[in-house]
């Protein structure tokens, strides 16, 4: 054992047995560098990584290897789960050095003050695919060190110095919000869509929410069905794809492939709380129950299999059990022959299941016949080619479904990472609102205010919690994230209960960001006391798996500076935002997030008041708005906002919609709501 053994994570716990002797992450491992005078290997990844459990298994169980790292370097196992400032720091100067994106296993030679020398990601255990063996890697640096050292010493500095680098290339001179930028950029954005399988760009083909989710609002906000139809495509095709478990629910991070069958088959909670927003507001748009349907299946996915006892959600579920990747997921058409008997040529048919298979797995080449399901029929098709009704054909599926359902519990299922990470939780709320305001759907509501009870357990005095688990002690502060997304998921609250105390915990969060991470017009990931920011503190605009925390933030702070009515949130907010715009206009597509955020700025939102309880209040929020602003009172004496200013309750429920200096009458009909909104144009 090496000193992971007692740690918490669970992806250090999967290196405990390693024989490279590992330390974790922190002063220990840097002062035995500076000490000892070795080199640092750095490696970041998680538990639910199937790349990295391939590292493992070629190079850090192999005894030559380990005996030679432990020779020459002090090896530093990192979960980037738990210390997502280090890796996004690590990350920007991978993209910085190698000219594209990075990824995990993340892989950095340090100097023995930890200075970077050389960052890659995966290497293998032999020379393939134009990369050199992680051993010649190893060699090639020692040599280097031993025989160019002042060389070697002058291109760290270097190095080190790319995190302020790119931090100085985010923040552009200030630049005026303007309401035109948009239609520079979405005809960019719309020739990556792939007009044949959707989504944006090739393979490999990450679900991109946040680029979605513009493309969606401003289709809405422009009446172009263009786009609108495009986002659809795209969240039908993933429903309908192996990215998407088509029997438990819930997405995989990403596809292999273009066409969204091969996925890697971890699931992240932050991509499905994500997917849920997006397909909510999808649902809304287009009232399509097939999309409608995945929502509820993604939730009991969820609920199933990630929620702990004390409310929150686990952070991600491995891509491997056994030691194979997808080995839970896949079936072999005799075992599906086995199970259903005469109903298999259906249910064959419909997942695409064959005797050759779709799934390959490289590292098992002697497997065959392995199937990934995807939908591959209309029950319509199928009802005609098996001549039997619609109805019939359904029936068989889903009771089929049922059947392998049952029968795959009782595989050994992938492990789970149960940490409860407090900006993905974060996600996941406002994802579960989203589908309780467009759906109506309780079980939503009820799933998100447990989740809710448990982030507000992550409240410490002056900071929040990057995460708990049962049996880690220890209390890492939050970046970023977790409270750009906890403020998000409070202000959600917020608008669809009024109940104010939720304004108030996040008025408290929002006042911390500023003081811990503002230091204008900069908005960093990390505070400046945290001990991650070992080579500087990186500002992130670009949205990469998540939505940029900065652009988040951003929004919050918009609204929070309307519904506190304090004006010092604005000020902040169009600081960083107007010396960010640039960034996000030089990179369609890689910072959506920040420019739906400049809407709120650029047009100001839409802002619906409601007074009293009733119909009303639960069919409104069905409605799809780009930006909007909600203040709801249940009970009168209102609250005091300028905005109710004139704004009575007549009867017992009252709406009103204003939508830059107009505003509507009082609505107190639920029959005259859908004319209201219909009739609102952009």
């Amino acid at each position: 054992m090496n000193k992971l053994e007692h740690e918490a994570s669970p992806y250090l716990r999967q290196h405990a047995d390693n024989p490279v002797e590992w330390f974790p992450y922190g002063e220990d491992a840097l002062r035995e560098a500076k000490e000892k005078k070795k080199l640092i290997f750095l490696s970041i990844g998680y538990s639910s990584c199937h790349w990295c459990h391939v590292m493992v298994r070629e190079s850090f169980q192999d005894e030559k290897v380990a005996n030679y790292m432990n020779t020459h370097f002090v090896s530093i196992k990192v979960d980037r789960e738990e210390r997502p400032g280090l890796d996004k720091a690590m990350q920007e100067l991978y993209q910085l050095t190698n000219k594209r994106g990075g990824g995990w296993p993340l892989s950095i030679w340090m100097t023995p003050d930890a200075k970077p020398i050389f960052l890659g990601t995966y290497f293998p255990d032999s020379p393939r695919h134009g990369l050199p063996s992680f051993q010649q890697l190893n060699e090639r640096i020692v040599e280097l060190w031993e025989t160019q050292r002042s060389e070697v010493i002058q291109q760290a500095e270097n190095i080190s110095k790319g995190t302020v680098m790119v931090g100085m290339q985010v923040l552009s001179g200030r630049s005026e919000i303007e309401k035109d930028v948009h239609s520079k950029i979405l005809p960019v954005i719309m020739r990556r869509v792939d007009r044949k399988y959707g989504g944006i760009g090739a393979a490999p083909k990450f679900p991109r929410v946040s680029t979605l989710m513009y493309l969606l609002s401003e289709g809405v906000r422009k009446g172009d069905s263009d786009m609108i139809n495009s986002v659809e495509f795209s969240y039908l095709k993933m429903i309908r794809g192996g990215i998407y478990d088509q029997l438990d629910g819930g997405f995989a991070r990403y596809s292999v492939d273009a066409k969204w069958l091969v996925p890697h088959f971890e699931k992240m909670l932050y991509d499905n709380g994500a997917l849920l927003s997006l397909g909510a507001d999808l649902y809304a748009i287009t009232s399509n129950e097939e999309i409608e349907k995945s929502l509820y299946k993604t939730i009991d996915c969820l609920e199933k299999e990630m929620l702990s006892k004390n409310g929150g959600f686990s952070a991600s579920m491995n891509a491997e059990s056994e030691g194979e990747e997808g080995k839970f997921y896949v079936w072999t058409q005799q075992e599906i022959s086995d199970l259903l008997g005469d109903d298999q040529q259906i249910v064959s048919k419909y997942f695409g299941i064959t005797e050759k298979g779709n799934f390959k797995d490289p590292h098992h080449p002697e497997k065959f016949g392995m199937n990934i399901l995807s939908i591959c029929s209309t029950i319509e098709n199928l009802a005609e080619k098996f001549s039997l009704p619609p109805e019939d054909i359904q029936e068989v599926i889903e009771r089929s479904i049922a059947k392998m359902i049952r029968f795959r519990d009782k595989r050994i299922k992938p492990d789970l990472d149960d940490k409860v990470i407090s900006s993905w939780n974060g996600i996941l709320i406002s994802g579960l609102i989203n589908v309780h305001e467009k759906t109506g759907d309780l079980r939503s509501l009820s799933l998100a205010e447990g989740v809710i009870r448990n982030l507000r357990s992550h409240f410490r005095d002056g900071y929040i919690l990057r995460y708990t688990k049962d049996g880690d002690e220890r209390e890492i502060q939050g970046v970023l994230d977790d409270y750009a997304f906890t403020i998000d998921a409070l202000l959600r609250f917020f608008e669809v209960s009024g109940d104010t105390n939720y304004l108030d915990d996040a008025d408290v969060l929002a006042k911390i960001v500023i003081r811990k991470f503002y230091d204008a017009p900069a908005l960093y990931l990390i505070p400046d006391d945290h001990e991650d920011a070992i080579i500087g503190r990186p500002i992130q605009v670009t949205d990469d798996s998540m939505a940029a925390a900065l652009s988040v933030m951003v929004r919050n702070l918009f609204k929070l500076s309307k519904y506190t009515e304090q004006h010092d949130y604005y000020i902040v907010a169009e600081d960083i935002l107007s010396h960010t715009i640039e960034n996000a206009i030089q990179y369609p597509g890689s910072a959506s997030e920040l420019l739906m955020a400049s809407r709120y700025f650029s047009d100001y939102p839409d802002e619906i008041v409601y007074l009293g309880e009733g119909a009303i209040g639960k069919e409104f929020p069905k409605y799809y708005l780009p930006t909007r602003l909600v203040y709801r009172v249940p009970s009168l004496p209102p609250k005091g906002w300028e905005v109710l200013e004139g704004r009575k309750l007549i009867g017992e429920e009252t709406l009103y919609l204003c939508r830059g200096q107009t505003c509507s009458l009082p609505i107190t009909e639920l029959n005259k709501l859908a004319e209201l909104f219909r009739n609102q144009e952009y």
